[in-house]
């Protein structure tokens, strides 16, 4: 490859799909690299549900020229243009075919989705990749069929060893679908599943439990009906089944709540249980030690934190390798990086930290008509460790996170001695009161305040507080006494690294509570705009933009209710087309109807522009809902894609 910058794409294209608001994938993704002579540096990370305010966005462009136009954007912003570009890898751009029809080619029985979930954090640092063991796990749900239409019979996920940059390949089970299923029985996210799961002490006493591993499409769909069975057995119990069926109803919670705590804790049993298994035959077959190896995850559920630390103890790998955006948000990331690999195995490349997204400059915004009147001051000589003791504060600070999870730069921060700190951040944010505040802590005390403890950059592991310091960080302790701890260090995050050095010096605590800077439904906030907005509307009166402190008066005054709408432009504009309809999509197939007709590869030989194949499509989209146990999974899937301000889609 030349010198030059590159960019890769995890998106697609569809008329109908866009005009429908779904599309077969979801966070989609890009990201701008600059390549020199070996050296690839990763210099931007979009996350499109930054920009568009879609959480988890998943809505495909109209056309190829709006899919162009939003990367113009996005590289006007930095001075570039197409034209600079030396190479685009990612759907919808045929260059970017050659790629992912290398990964169909060089592993034709594993989905291209699982391989490049498991190159974006087995490359994440070339110099372990080429000098170190690695076992690496790439578990998600399921994968998506854009490219690859043949992934839906494929295995899904894969593993892999590599012994100094020799990598050998392997399909593996993955516990994602576990979850998959158990939020769209639920309708509750897997981080509240997580979080619910070792909150109460309701367990169930029944030990006759039994789900599958996945490997692909037909155990996923027969696993999905076990998963259904067990919750609908749970929630079925009642409080005469009490010291029967389960230990009892942990009173803090509500009986349904009490329900799901002790279904996910099978789930979350189950899962620990499959990826042990393919670790120990991993480790078995090559015959490795862990204390040999580094540990390297990708895929949606190398979110699942209590998973991750259990096999770091266990096993006792000597260091552990992902990304941030370890989710479908980072697949550019793996696309990206498995292209180069493929030009020159021999590249060097390094992720850095978690700030690859954008930053904007304050001063617009400060100096603005919308927010001048709601200022009561600027000044560069804040306190932040007073204004913490004060009341929870807005931290934002330069490029925003990549991945789903706040670490740092787009943040509510907040004193962790007082639990009614706690409670202030669940209410901002519409939370349950149970749900927990992440604690970021200077790496140097990690062992102090944690046991068996190690470097969480990227707040992808749960350690349990020591006994003696409980009493003193209530707002960050789950009521397990586990906490999704975040380290940091000087050269991670410099200005948030002296705040927490400060705020222990003054009260002997190395560590604050941290959340994400955004509401109920919404993506974590991009500009400084939408920060005050946010604060205002929350009644918080103090915001650092970039380490300046702002103070906020005539909060009363403010009369949005609502988060700032944000740029959908190219997603929405022919929405509700009437012509366009008629042209794409004349016998108005509906959300579901256009899903499933995309995804079985039986339905590609039919036009939905011919009447007599549309009334085909809607006949065996009917069949496949009446006949499928994805039925639920399907349209759930659906209806949660869709905006909040839109109609649930009825099946005809």
């Amino acid at each position: 490859m030349k010198n030059g910058y590159y960019l890769s794409v995890y998106s697609e294209v569809d008329p109908v799909a866009n005009m429908l608001q779904i599309s077969q994938r979801h966070d989609h993704n890009m990201a701008l690299w600059y390549k020199e002579a070996k050296r690839v540096t990763l210099l931007r990370h979009w996350e499109l549900e930054r920009f568009t305010g879609f959480k988890q966005h998943s809505i495909a462009f109209f056309s190829r020229d709006d899919y162009l136009g939003f990367i113009q954007k996005r590289l006007a912003e930095y001075g570039l243009s197409l034209v600079d570009i030396v190479e685009i890898f990612g759907d919808p751009c045929p260059s970017e075919r050659s790629a992912c029809l290398a990964a169909v080619h060089q592993y034709p029985d594993i989905s291209n989705h699982a391989i490049f979930h498991l190159y974006a954090s087995l490359l994440s640092d070339t110099k372990l990749f080429h000098n170190e063991t690695v076992v690496a796990l790439a578990m998600d749900g399921a994968p998506d069929i854009v490219l690859d239409g043949s992934s839906r019979d494929k295995k899904y996920y894969c593993g892999a060893v590599s012994i100094r940059g020799n990598i050998e390949v392997f399909p593996v089970a993955s516990p994602g679908m576990y979850w998959t299923a158990a939020t769209r029985i639920f309708h509750l996210r897997e981080g509240t599943l997580m979080a619910l799961a070792s909150a109460s002490e309701s367990v169930t006493l029944e030990n006759d439990f039994f789900v599958d591993k996945i490997y692909d499409r037909k155990s996923s769909e027969k696993v999905f009906l076990q998963i259904q069975k067990l919750a609908d057995r749970i929630m079925a119990y009642s409080a005469e089944d009490a010291g029967i069926k389960f230990s009892g109803f942990d009173p803090r919670f509500s009986e349904e709540e009490n329900k799901i705590s002790m279904v996910m804790k099978l789930i979350q049993t189950f899962s620990i249980h499959v990826v042990e298994e393919e670790i120990d035959a991993i480790l078995q077959k090559y015959g490795l030690r862990g204390q040999e190896c580094v540990l390297s995850l990708g895929g949606g559920y190398a979110l699942n934190c209590p998973t991750n630390t259990y096999l770091m103890q266990k096993y006792q790998f000597k260091n552990f390798l992902s990304v941030p955006c370890v989710s479908d948000s980072g697949l550019s990331v793996g696309i990206g990086l498995y292209s180069f690999y493929r030009d020159d195995p021999s590249f060097e490349f390094q992720f850095e930290n978690a700030f690859y997204g954008n930053a904007y400059p304050a001063a617009n915004i400060l100096c603005g008509e919308r927010i001048r009147s709601f200022i009561d001051s600027v000044s560069d000589q804040g306190d932040p460790v007073q204004d913490l003791m004060d009341g929870p504060i807005v931290w934002y600070d330069g490029q925003s996170e990549s991945g789903p999870r706040a670490l740092g730069h787009r943040s509510i921060i907040a004193d962790p001695r007082s639990i009614r700190n706690k409670d202030l951040i669940n209410l901002y944010k519409q939370r349950q009161w149970w749900r927990p505040v992440a604690p970021i802590i200077l790496e140097d005390f990690l062992e102090e305040w944690f046991e068996n403890a190690y470097p969480s950059p990227y707040m992808l592991n749960n350690f349990v507080i020591r006994q003696e310091k409980k009493e003193l960080v209530p707002a960050i302790l789950h009521l397990d006494l586990t906490a999704r701890v975040q380290t940091i260090n000087q050269e991670s995050d410099e200005a948030l690294y002296h705040v927490i050095q400060n705020f222990y010096e003054r009260t002997g605590i190395p560590i604050v509570c941290n959340t994400s800077l955004n509401d109920r439904g919404e993506p974590i906030i991009e500009t400084v705009e939408q920060a005050f907005n946010f604060a205002l509307r929350k009644k918080i009166e103090v915001v650092y933009v970039d380490g300046l402190r702002v103070k906020l008066k005539n909060h009363l005054a403010y009369e949005l209710t609502e988060p700032l709408t944000r740029d959908e432009s190219e997603f929405s504009h022919y929405t509700g087309s009437e012509k366009l309809m008629e042209q794409y999509n004349p016998f108005h197939l509906n959300h579901t109807e256009y899903y499933l007709y995309k995804f079985y590869d039986f339905m590609s030989g039919y036009d939905i522009r011919k009447e007599t194949d549309a009334r085909k499509i809607k006949r065996m989209c009917k069949k496949i809902n009446d006949l499928m146990p994805l039925k639920k999974l399907v349209v759930d899937f659906l209806k949660s894609s869709e905006k909040q301000d839109r109609k649930s889609t009825r099946l005809n």
